[in-house]
């Protein structure tokens, strides 16, 4: 997964585009949504739907193609956005407020926010300026200029920005009310039951790391493992005459031939968001003959058919693309006692607990609250 800094910098620089993207001048946040008396603008679709759109075409996953296909994204929009505006709906129905303290940590949520909007324009910033305030002045300055050039005034933008953080923090601090009754202790004996008499399938299956539902982690090993790590090349989308994998490929190849470093390779060149993340960026990936059917067709074959650690195959061509794939060391065979991880899994069985809560007010909330969708105000969003 992304680290939590990597994500605010992502969001930060969709929220600017967004901001910098708008339809109508003389109304620059336009309302495309109500969830009972809010309004929620195009500020905030835009930054939503870009953001799903990077996730999606990250995995090759981006289809709006045909009206269907769109309609079922501008939905998955709307419906992300209604989720999360209800419970500040609600929220502010039941009176909840902040106090003095959790209003302090919204301003400097909110300040984090602006800066980070501010120092996308760091780059442009004249070199000869070095003084570090008067290098934020400027900044400053062009991120003014670039929001009234797309019809914002600055502080009513300021203020959009800081009422959606407040609102966040109420509506977080409602949910945390309801949440306040969890309590998981009979589902932890039950589950230190089930560990002691199969601890194997316990949160412990490969199959359950490699497809992200296991969560505490990997507590029982069998044998038969082993950390593969893979440099991906992906296809050329369709339309994309500028890419040449052939010539990457190729690229690739000579590199590895020539004794350049695996790991050097998969930064410069591998297209698989998570080689680059923890605990995959310095593990590889878990595979054996028993999980074949969680990779691609081809890649799971290639990688259990290296004879040695430190081997690397030749280009793999999948479906994804083509894959250098290097066998990078064995899974040591352990099993991790219960105590050791009871915190985790009773984190987990709350965190269960409180999605189901939450869930169950949506379904509600839904009911009772009116909601609008206006479809023709977001139909350029693409």
């Amino acid at each position: 997964m992304r680290t939590t800094k990597t994500i605010a910098l992502v969001l930060a620089a969709i929220m600017l585009a967004a901001a910098l993207s708008a339809c109508s001048v003389n109304n620059p946040n336009y309302t495309v949504l109500k969830v009972g008396d809010m309004n929620i603008g195009v500020n905030a679709y835009y930054n939503n739907y870009n953001y799903l759109a990077q996730v999606y075409s990250m995995y090759g996953l981006y289809n709006v193609s045909t009206p269907e296909a769109f309609k079922r994204m501008q939905d998955q929009v709307f419906d992300n956005l209604i989720n999360n505006a209800l419970p500040v709906v609600v929220a502010k129905q039941n009176g909840v407020t902040l106090t003095a303290e959790e209003e302090a940590q919204v301003q400097a949520d909110f300040k984090e926010q602006i800066d980070q909007m501010i120092a996308q324009y760091a780059s442009q910033v004249d070199e000869s300026i070095t003084d570090e305030d008067a290098k934020y002045a400027e900044e400053e300055k062009l991120f003014k200029a670039a929001l009234k050039s797309s019809g914002w005034n600055y502080n009513t933008y300021l203020k959009m920005i800081e009422d959606d953080v407040r609102g966040a923090a109420i509506g977080n601090k409602y949910m945390e009310s309801l949440y306040s009754g969890v309590n998981v202790n009979e589902q932890l004996a039950a589950k230190k039951a089930e560990y002691a008499e199969t601890p194997a399938q316990f949160y412990t299956d490969y199959s359950n790391a490699i497809s992200g539902s296991d969560t505490v982690g990997v507590l029982t090993v069998p044998e038969g493992y082993r950390f593969c790590k893979h440099i991906l090349i992906k296809k050329a989308e369709e339309g994309d005459t500028t890419k040449n994998v052939n010539q990457i490929v190729e690229e690739v190849k000579a590199k590895l031939a020539d004794g350049e470093d695996f790991d050097k390779l998969v930064e410069e060149y591998g297209e698989d968001p998570g080689m680059k993340e923890e605990p995959y960026k310095t593990e590889g990936y878990l595979i054996s003959e028993n999980t074949l059917d969680k990779y691609y067709d081809g890649f799971g074959i290639a990688a259990i058919s290296l004879k040695n650690i430190g081997d690397v195959s030749n280009p793999v061509e999948t479906e994804a693309g083509y894959h250098f794939i290097q066998y990078t060391s064995d899974a040591e065979v352990k099993d991790t006692p219960f105590e050791d991880v009871k915190q985790a899994i009773t984190d987990k069985l709350t965190e269960d607990e409180k999605v189901a809560i939450y869930n169950d007010c949506l379904e509600k909330w839904k009911e009772e609250i009116k909601i609008e969708k206006y479809y023709d105000r977001v139909s350029g969003i693409k």
